[in-house]
């Protein structure tokens, strides 16, 4: 089980990061497996969690994360702020996804003819 979906809310982050030592960021980003999570802190989730979660599955979770293809967004940006992006595209995308994204950059800047580049 993904330590993600045994986590029910808040309080799980926190009787987390308590039992650990860690703080809630840290627990969070095991969760999501944006960090690999060290084998002593593993054994340490795999005994609160009852055996319900293993280091089999945060090793999994942190792999699936950094398997994850490249993508590009077009998000308004305010001072250093940055809002939900408008539109995204991965690079592993189809070529059809590939044209939309670019067109939707076009719409959103205003611009007619979109891409006049010679392989669009």
């Amino acid at each position: 089980m993904k330590l993600l979906n045994w986590i029910v809310d808040e309080k799980h982050y926190e009787m987390l990061s308590i039992k650990l030592g860690k703080s809630v960021h840290t627990v969070r980003s095991y969760a999501y497996g944006h960090r690999r999570v060290p084998e002593n802190v593993g054994l340490e989730i795999t005994n609160i969690t009852s055996g319900a979660v293993t280091q089999v599955d945060l090793d999994d979770a942190y792999i699936e994360f950094q398997n994850r293809s490249t993508q590009f967004s077009l998000c308004y940006k305010r001072g250093l702020r940055l809002f939900q992006p408008v539109c995204s595209v991965s690079t592993s995308a189809s070529v059809s996804e590939k044209k939309a994204f670019i067109e939707c950059i076009a719409q959103e800047l205003g611009v007619a003819e979109g891409c006049n580049h010679p392989t669009g």
